[in-house]
């Protein structure tokens, strides 16, 4: 009998440590569980920050786009005015030579005119 009996304590504890295990599995399935939520919920944010990371590039782009045109418009308005300076330049000094021709003509005609 008291085989029996310690064979029934022996059933007894390997119950109770299998209580303890299936309660660590539980533990174990309870926080992998959590963690795949978790994980689901990071990966939704990766996804968001991600498409946010896109249309942010997408923007910098057409900034730099918008800067490349206003910096050749720019660039063409400072041709632009380069040349204007280079007539206004050269309209000068064209004055500035029928000025002379119209003094030396003004000579001319006073050494032609007959004293009054």
């Amino acid at each position: 009998m008291q085989n029996v009996t310690q064979v029934i304590y022996t059933i007894n504890t390997i119950i109770k440590d299998i209580d303890v295990i299936v309660s660590h599995i539980t533990a174990l399935s309870d926080t992998v569980t959590r963690q795949a939520k978790e994980n689901a919920v990071a990966s939704d944010s990766v996804e968001s920050i991600r498409q946010q990371s896109e249309q942010i590039k997408m923007a910098m782009d057409e900034q730099k786009r918008a800067i490349d045109e206003i910096s050749n418009t720019i660039g063409s308005i400072n041709e632009l005015a380069q040349k204007n300076a280079a007539k206004g330049l050269d309209i000068t000094e064209t004055a500035k030579m029928l000025v002379e021709k119209v003094q030396t003509i003004n000579k001319d005609i006073d050494e032609f005119r007959p004293d009054v």
